[in-house]
């Protein structure tokens, strides 16, 4: 990835210009809505995905018993 890629991904995830000082406009920019909005989907799928390995479980569980 060039330098250009790399300050571009993060331009997309945290705000150019605001200081992590003015919370505020911090908090209120796309940037950290796009981010948000990451974590958020990251957390449902690492959920979806341990609820899936759940399920694997006692399905196998269910198979060894028979």
């Amino acid at each position: 990835m060039q330098k250009e890629q790399i300050i571009e991904q993060l331009k997309e995830f945290y705000p150019a210009g605001v200081s992590l000082d003015d919370i505020e406009t911090y908090v209120g920019s796309e940037a950290f809505n796009n981010r948000k909005l990451c974590i958020e989907s990251a957390w449902s799928d690492r959920r979806q995905w341990e609820q899936l390995k759940d399920s694997l479980s006692d399905l196998s569980a269910e198979i060894w018993r028979l």
